[in-house]
């Protein structure tokens, strides 16, 4: 369970990125912005960089509150995140800044060196630091780790 959790800590460094001073980059094909509803839509070919963090997807739309702080990030379709050694692809993922809440969604798969995690939904609840991870149709999750060795 130790090499799960960290698994997803990586992941979730991304919400705190938006938190952060330094500079957040992301492309796409198009923009939109309503300022009503406060939502930024970025389509086809999404990119965010951010240190040696890389989140790709095929939409991204980014909530904020009156503040204009996100509060909510959802990405759909051909979703990849990549940290240092670590990998996660998805059909979808939603980071809920609020309730500090990390849910990948579709067909997920991560990779970190030798370890290797597989399932329909994982959901990374870190102020808990607890991880749950689904399949549809009663079929079973899959972990293969490779335990770390003392130094």
């Amino acid at each position: 369970m130790r090499v799960l959790f960290k698994i997803f800590i990586v992941f979730f460094v991304f919400i705190n990125i938006l938190f952060a001073e330094n500079n957040v980059q992301i492309t796409s094909k198009e923009l939109s912005y309503d300022v009503n509803k406060k939502l930024s839509i970025f389509k086809g070919d999404v990119n965010a960089f951010y240190d040696n963090t890389t989140i790709k997807s095929d939409l991204m739309y980014v909530y904020l509150d009156n503040d204009n702080k996100p509060v909510k990030i959802v990405c759909n379709g051909n979703v990849q995140i990549v940290k240092d050694n670590m990998t996660s692809i998805s059909n979808n993922a939603i980071f809920d800044l609020k309730k500090d809440v990390l849910t990948l969604e579709g067909n997920v798969k991560i990779w970190q060196d030798k370890n290797y995690l597989e399932g329909d939904k994982v959901v990374y609840f870190n102020k808990e630091k607890r991880v749950e991870v689904k399949n549809k149709n009663n079929q079973k999750v899959k972990i293969i780790f490779s335990p770390e060795k003392n130094k």
